[in-house]
């Protein structure tokens, strides 16, 4: 089962948070919040999501979207190369 949490970031205290993981029914719940919520706020917020319970945490992205510009002055992107 998929699980769904909202992140965000403080820009002004550097801060960033994140809520409860979320069944996957709520993705459309989540998205129209996380929506509303980025047009009139000094946060920017985003969907976090993981496989299961135990697997690693991911950026979610809603099919078909883009970076928009509030997105790319809030968060910075960085790649990391895993080395075994």
């Amino acid at each position: 089962m998929v699980y769904y949490r909202i992140a965000w970031c403080i820009k002004k205290e550097n801060k960033y948070c994140f809520g409860n993981w979320q069944p996957a029914t709520k993705i459309l719940e989540l998205e129209h919040w996380v929506d509303k919520s980025n047009q009139k706020s000094d946060c920017y917020y985003w969907i976090e999501s993981k496989k299961n319970m135990m697997s690693e945490v991911y950026n979610y992205k809603k099919p078909k979207s883009s970076l928009s510009t509030i997105e790319k002055e809030y968060v910075s992107i960085e790649q990391f190369n895993n080395v075994i």
